[in-house]
């Protein structure tokens, strides 16, 4: 009976821990929504227009080799530490924005977010 009852608190932890683990899969993926929505509505804008133009783009197919050589070219060029990116985890709030960037900044160059960026890291 002892063991049985052991059995039966073991059961019932594992499927608790499986819940939780469920749970932050689902809080992650929620996460990487949001922050896709808002890198979408940050570069594109929430301009109804550009839907059709998005929906065109969406259907061509990806250069995986270009792609990748870009992402390459791009971490060569701006490398971050793994202390920058602990910083900028840390900063980041529940609705995947940075306290300290303008989003409705407009311009095409000098973009403020990118300026805030380097020196928010370059200072911690």
């Amino acid at each position: 009976m002892k063991i049985t009852l052991s059995y039966l608190y073991l059961s019932l932890l594992l499927c608790l821990l499986s819940y939780a683990t469920l749970d932050a899969q689902e809080a992650f993926n929620d996460s990487v929504a949001l922050i896709k929505r808002n890198y979408i509505n940050a570069t594109v804008g929430k301009d109804k227009g550009k839907e059709v133009l998005l929906r065109q783009l969406s259907t061509i197919p990806p250069e995986k080799e270009a792609s990748d050589q870009n992402v390459i070219e791009l971490q060569q060029l701006y490398p971050i530490s793994p202390k920058e990116i602990k910083h900028l985890i840390n900063t980041l709030h529940t609705d995947g924005s940075w306290e300290d960037i303008n989003y409705a900044d407009t311009k095409r160059s000098g973009w403020e977010p990118k300026k805030t960026y380097r020196t928010d890291i370059e200072t911690h």
